[in-house]
C-alpha cells in the first residue's frame, strides 16, 4: 500500500485533508517515485498529478534525511511557481522541510538569505537555474550541489522552444559534476508522444533511473460548442454596434458563473475588460504585460468563491490555481488545438464535473479553423510535441555559460557536458567545431593553451550589469513602463505611439490612463486615471497555426462534416464548400493553381511545413515573390507543370530534400533563429537555419503519399 510507505509528515498532511483515495495516476506515479523511478505523467488538468509528484518526493527527502537543495521544481510561469510554492509549503513544513522560491522577483537580500539557509525544495524557473550556476555571487551552483529530484511541471510548455533546450541543458551541467544521476519527473495534461519526450528528458548517465510513462486514461466528460460572431478580429476596429453584440452574447454566457474568456492578443484582453466593466459585469484581466503584482491580485481575489470573469491571453493557460470554474469562452481558434485542450480543462476541475467551453469565431475564414480545433480537442487528438534535438543556436550560449561557470574548460569537456543533453544530443561533429571556431574567431571564446576561457567580445557584447540579461535565451523586447504615482501598471510595446505635443490614453490592467509624463531615459510612463478608451500595442510572433489543426480545416472545406457542426454553421461554409467542390479539392491533396501574376500552391500544412516546403521549391527552381501562410505557398516563376514535378520529388525523396535546402539557405536573408543570431559566423548561420527548416522533417512521412494536381 503505498500510504503505508509514506513518511508520517505526509501521512498527517493527507489525512488533514480528509484524503480517502488515491486519483489513478496517483496509483501508478507514487510507488514508482518511492521504488527510485522517474516519470512522465500526463494526465489531464485538476487529477492531481502535481501531488502524484510531490508527495513521493516529499517523502523521500524526509525519510533519507536528503541535505538540501534535494527537490528542485522548474515551472514555465513566474504564476505558477508562486502557485505551487503556497501549495506545498504546509506540506513540507509538516514534514519538518523548508521551501524556497526563486525568480526574477525574489530580491538580492532573499536571496543571500537563502545561500545561506537553503530550502529542501526549490520552486524556479530555467533563467534562475542560469543565474545559480552561472554568478560569481551565487557559488556557481554549490546550492544546487545536492539535488536528488528534478520535477519539471508543463513540460509541454518546453519541450518544443529554446527554454526547453537551456533546460536539457542545464540539467545535464548540474548532473554532470553528481556522483549519483538525478530522478527527472515531469508532468503534462496535453503529451500525445510521451516516448519523443522521454528520449528528450532522458539523463545520458548509464545509471540514471528509467523514465517510465505514466497515463491516466481515465474519460474526462467534455463539452464544447462553436459559434461565429460576424465582427473584426481587431479591438481596434470594433463598430458600437458590434462592441454591443459582443458584449451582450458573453454577457448571456458568463453572467452569474465563474468563468475565463480567453482571447488570443493582450490588446483584445484589455478592450474587452473595459466593455464588460461599463456593463457592471464583475470582469478582471490577466496577460504578460500586467504587472506581477496586479496579477496576483487578480488570482487572488478570483479564489474567493462568488461570480467572476477573467479575460485571459495564455497567462491562465498553464496550471495556476484559481478555483473551480462553470465556463471557458474562447474568442477566436488559438493556433493549436492543444491549446484549446489546455484551456478547456481549466474547467470542471473538481469531481465529476464536465469541462464546458464556447468557441466563437470572429470571421466566416475562422469558422472552419474553430471547428477543427475543437474538434480535435474535444477527441484529445493534439499535436505531436516534436522537440528539437539539435538546438545548434541556444548551443552559442550554453557554451559561454558553462565557461562562465568553470572559468576554463577544453573543447572535448565541453562537448562531454553539452552534447550529452536532449536538446543538443544530435549536433554533429562537424557543426559543433564549426560553432567554436568562429566563436574563437570572432572573440566570444579565447584559447589558452589546451583551455578555452570566455574571450573579450563577449565580456564586450553581454557583460554589462554583471551579465544581468545574457541569462535568458529568448528575446527581451524594449517596453514602456507604465505606472501611477503609487503603483507599478504594468508594461506596453515600445513601438506604441506615444505623443509628445498631444495627450495619449491608453487601456491597461481594464483601466483606462492618460499619460501625464514622459521618462524616455528611463522607459517610463507615468499616468492617471481617465475615461477615454485608446488599445495599447504589443508586439506578438507566434509559432503559427498546426498542421494538425489545418489539415482537419481542409476537410471540413471540402465537404466532410463536422461533429459539432449545426445547421446554422453548415449553412455559413456552404459557399466555401461549393467554391472547394468546384475546383475539384479533396482532403489530404495538393492542388496547384495558376493567376495572372503568381502560382498559388494549396496545402493546409500550417505555417512550419508549409515554409520548410517553400525553402524545398526554392532550392529546386527559380522564385520569385516567395510568400507563405499556414494555407498557401504563393510564387512566380516556373510553369505549374514544371513546380508539380519538381514537388513530386521532394515528397518522396529525402536526399533531394537535402539538397535543395542547402541550395536555397543562401537566399535566406529575413530569417533569424533565435536571440544570439547576430552573434554568429557564416558557417553557424548555415547550420542553425538548415536545422530550423528541418525541424519540420517528421511531417514529411505524413505528406509523401498526397496526389499533387
Amino acid at each position: 500500500m503505498s500510504f503505508d510507505r509514506l513518511a508520517h509528515g505526509v501521512q498527517r498532511w493527507i489525512e488533514a485533508h480528509d484524503w480517502h483515495e488515491w486519483t489513478p495516476i496517483q496509483s501508478q506515479a507514487i510507488p514508482q517515485i518511492l521504488d527510485g523511478k522517474g516519470a512522465l505523467i500526463v494526465a489531464p488538468t485538476a487529477s492531481g498529478k502535481t501531488e502524484a509528484a510531490i508527495l513521493p518526493m516529499i517523502s523521500e527527502i524526509a525519510h533519507l534525511k536528503l541535505p538540501p537543495v534535494a527537490l528542485l521544481y522548474i515551472s514555465p510561469l513566474r504564476a505558477l511557481i508562486n502557485d505551487q510554492t503556497r501549495r506545498a509549503q504546509m506540506l513540507l513544513e509538516e514534514n519538518g522541510l523548508r521551501v524556497g522560491w526563486w525568480h526574477s522577483d525574489l530580491g538580492p537580500s532573499q536571496r543571500k538569505k537563502m545561500l545561506l539557509d537553503p530550502p529542501h525544495a526549490l520552486f524556479t524557473t530555467p533563467e534562475s537555474v542560469e543565474v545559480i550556476l552561472s554568478s560569481d555571487g551565487y557559488g556557481h551552483g554549490a546550492l544546487l550541489g545536492n539535488v536528488h529530484f528534478a520535477l519539471i511541471d508543463e513540460i509541454h510548455a518546453f519541450a518544443t522552444d529554446d527554454r526547453g533546450a537551456q533546460l536539457m541543458s542545464l540539467l545535464a551541467r548540474l548532473e554532470i559534476e553528481k556522483k549519483t544521476p538525478m530522478t527527472r519527473v515531469a508532468l503534462s495534461a496535453t503529451v500525445t508522444n510521451p516516448q519523443g519526450i522521454v528520449e528528450w528528458m532522458r539523463s545520458a548517465n548509464p545509471l540514471a533511473p528509467p523514465i517510465p510513462v505514466l497515463h491516466d486514461d481515465t474519460a474526462r466528460v467534455r463539452r464544447i460548442g462553436v459559434g461565429f460572431l460576424q465582427q473584426s478580429a481587431d479591438p481596434d476596429k470594433l463598430t458600437a454596434d458590434e462592441q454591443r453584440k459582443l458584449v451582450n452574447v458573453l454577457r448571456k454566457h458568463v453572467e452569474g458563473k465563474r468563468a475565463i474568456i480567453f482571447v488570443n492578443s493582450r490588446a483584445e484582453a484589455e478592450k474587452l475588460t473595459f466593455l464588460l466593466r461599463e456593463t457592471e459585469i464583475t470582469a478582471m484581466v490577466h496577460h504578460g504585460s500586467i504587472h506581477k503584482e496586479e496579477r496576483a491580485r487578480v488570482e487572488e481575489h478570483f479564489r474567493i468563491e462568488g461570480p467572476k470573469v477573467i479575460v485571459a491571453t495564455s497567462t491562465l493557460e498553464l496550471g495556476i490555481d484559481i478555483g473551480d470554474l462553470d465556463l471557458i469562452v474562447q474568442l477566436g481558434p488559438p493556433q493549436t488545438a492543444s491549446s484549446l485542450l489546455q484551456r478547456l480543462g481549466r474547467s470542471g476541475r473538481r469531481g465529476d464535473a464536465e469541462s464546458v467551453c464556447i468557441l466563437y469565431a470572429h470571421s466566416l475564414d475562422e469558422l472552419p479553423v474553430a471547428l477543427a480545433c475543437a474538434e480535435l480537442a474535444l477527441q484529445g487528438e493534439v499535436e505531436e510535441l516534436l522537440p528539437n534535438t539539435a538546438s545548434l543556436h541556444v548551443l552559442f550560449h550554453q557554451v559561454l555559460q558553462l565557461l562562465r561557470e568553470r572559468v576554463r574548460a577544453d573543447d572535448r569537456e565541453i562537448a562531454q557536458t553539452l552534447l550529452s543533453a536532449g536538446s543538443f544530443r544530435d549536433i554533429g561533429e562537424g557543426e559543433y567545431y564549426e560553432l567554436l571556431a568562429e566563436m574563437l574567431d570572432d572573440g566570444y571564446l579565447q584559447r589558452e593553451r589546451d583551455w578555452l576561457t570566455l574571450g573579450p567580445t563577449t565580456e564586450k557584447r553581454f557583460g554589462r550589469m554583471n551579465y544581468r540579461d545574457f541569462y535568458a535565451v529568448f528575446e527581451t523586447e524594449t517596453e514602456w513602463t507604465v505606472r501611477t504615482d503609487q503603483e507599478v501598471i504594468g508594461t506596453i510595446d515600445r513601438r506604441y505611439p506615444i505623443s509628445r505635443d498631444r495627450e495619449t490614453y491608453l487601456i491597461l490592467a481594464g483601466r483606462s490612463w492618460r499619460v501625464r509624463n514622459i521618462d524616455e531615459t528611463h522607459l517610463v510612463l507615468i499616468v492617471e486615471p481617465a475615461k477615454r478608451v485608446a488599445v495599447p500595442k504589443w508586439h506578438s510572433l507566434g509559432p503559427g497555426s498546426s498542421f494538425e489543426v489545418m489539415q482537419r480545416t481542409h476537410a471540413l472545406i471540402c465537404g466532410q462534416t463536422g461533429v459539432l457542426e449545426t445547421p446554422a454553421l453548415t449553412k455559413l461554409l456552404a459557399p466555401e464548400r461549393e467554391d472547394a467542390r468546384m475546383h475539384g479539392e479533396e482532403p489530404e491533396t495538393i492542388r496547384f493553381e495558376t493567376g495572372t501574376e503568381e502560382t498559388s500552391v494549396s496545402t493546409y500544412f500550417g505555417s512550419a511545413l508549409n515554409q520548410y516546403l517553400a525553402m524545398l521549391l526554392l532550392g529546386a527552381m527559380e522564385l520569385e515573390h516567395l510568400r507563405v501562410t499556414p494555407t498557401t505557398i504563393r510564387f512566380r516563376g516556373p510553369s505549374i507543370s514544371e513546380a508539380q514535378e519538381h514537388l513530386r520529388a521532394l515528397l518522396i525523396d529525402p536526399a533531394r530534400r537535402r539538397l535543395a535546402l542547402d541550395a536555397a539557405l543562401p537566399h535566406i536573408t529575413q530569417v533569424q533563429v533565435g536571440r544570439f543570431w547576430p552573434m554568429f559566423g557564416p558557417k553557424t548561420r548555415h547550420n542553425v537555419l538548415r536545422r530550423f527548416f528541418t525541424n519540420a522533417e517528421p511531417y514529411m512521412e505524413r505528406i509523401g503519399h498526397m496526389r499533387v494536381y
